[in-house]
């Protein structure tokens, strides 16, 4: 303990030396804050509430492409999305190596090109079904051949299809498979450094999954902005809404339907003379056909008869 005390001579000197400010008294000040650099004239990454239209657009999209595969594969399958993130393009590019299946589509009226992208895992497993397997991915992954690059195109095709169905509720696009490629180094939609809006979808087949990517440049998607946000959003539902709400009152309103068996064009005189047991001759016989009317539009021509019991009338077509 008496190594820790110290000496008279010594708290002189430590005084002195404090009152010619010679020591730091201030021990507790915080440390410097770390600094981080930020590009001014880059878009915000991170406000993915940019694109919360997207969230429709999936669910409609995730829906048809099940489908759609199911119907390809002949088994059930389950489609999630597994991620949705902004990135560099150079990031996505060295998660997929040689070989990977990309296809390139552009978006119209949209500048620029999209990306969708099978896992090799994936497309073998897709493969495999087709061929009436249960979806096992092989061993070793090998350069697609000339045959798996051809069923490529045709699955790309219908993918896109299925998501220009599923943009509807934002824009009217038409989407159109541009290239397939096996290797990344020839795919140039977008500078290394640019962001790319990427979605993941996990495709569940028996007990093996896999995944699809589909990306979209962040300057493609920058002319729509204002479309994709949550606050265009709102007054699209509210509108899709009242346009359901508007058919569904359409459907229960009672209208009138009148079956015209012929006419008889008669003076007031003639009619004024009717008696009983007079006939008044029709300009129509009992195989002619009958116009049908809804409220006083002719929509259809019919055969006049009789259904249990009852005078009907049998719907034969339809007046344009």
């Amino acid at each position: 303990m008496s190594n820790a005390i110290l000496s008279q001579e010594e708290i002189d000197a430590l005084l002195d030396s404090m009152g010619k400010g010679e020591v730091d008294l201030d021990t507790d000040a915080p440390p410097a804050a770390e600094t981080q650099s930020y590009d001014i004239t880059s878009p915000n990454p991170n406000q993915k509430e940019e694109f919360d239209a997207l969230k429709e657009v999936n669910e409609k999209f995730i829906r048809r492409l099940k489908n759609t595969f199911e119907g390809l594969l002949q088994t059930s399958l389950k489609i999630e999305l597994a991620s949705n993130s902004i990135i560099p393009f150079a990031d996505i590019m060295q998660a997929h190596p040689y070989p990977s299946g990309f296809g390139t589509f552009s978006m119209e009226p949209l500048n620029g090109k999209g990306l969708v992208i099978f896992e090799p895992r994936l497309f073998f497993m897709l493969i495999e079904c087709m061929a009436g397997g249960i979806g096992q991915p092989p061993k070793k992954v090998h350069d697609f051949t000339a045959v798996e690059t051809g069923i490529m195109r045709r699955l790309f095709t219908s993918i896109l299809a299925d998501l220009e169905k599923a943009w509807q509720v934002i824009q009217a696009t038409h989407m159109n498979l541009a290239k397939v490629e096996s290797n990344p180094e020839f795919l140039h939609i977008a500078d290394k450094a640019d962001r790319i809006l990427v979605k993941q979808y996990k495709f569940h087949i028996n007990t093996t999954s896999a995944a699809m990517h589909l990306c979209f440049p962040y300057h493609m998607l920058g002319a729509i902005r204002n479309e994709l946000s949550a606050h265009h959003l709102q007054p699209n539902n509210m509108k899709q809404m009242h346009t359901e709400q508007l058919k569904q009152q359409l459907h229960l309103t009672a209208v009138t339907v009148t079956a015209e068996l012929g006419k008889s064009p008669q003076t007031v005189r003639h009619i004024l003379h009717l008696k009983k047991d007079d006939v008044i001759t029709l300009d129509q016989g009992p195989q002619d056909l009958v116009k049908v009317s809804v409220g006083s539009v002719p929509k259809f021509q019919a055969i006049a008869g009789v259904a249990k019991g009852n005078r009907a009338v049998h719907i034969s077509e339809v007046i344009q």
